[in-house]
């Protein structure tokens, strides 16, 4: 959850960046893409090498 606000505020600042003309901001934007979206990634990455095995579920 952290992540993904940090990651929005990665993005906001990557395009305030560019509007003040600096070229890393667009950098800056596909960090935060990347940060914010890191658990839907890695969900995708486990779903497609199949690991969903290594996920604990809890019985009682």
């Amino acid at each position: 959850m952290f992540g993904f606000f940090w990651g929005v505020v990665k993005i906001w600042s990557g395009a305030n960046a560019i509007s003040k003309g600096d070229a890393d901001g667009k950098m800056g934007i596909v960090a935060g893409i990347i940060i914010a979206g890191a658990a839907a990634i890695m969900g995708a990455l486990f779903a497609i090498f199949n690991l969903s095995g290594a996920v604990l579920t809890p019985s009682f």
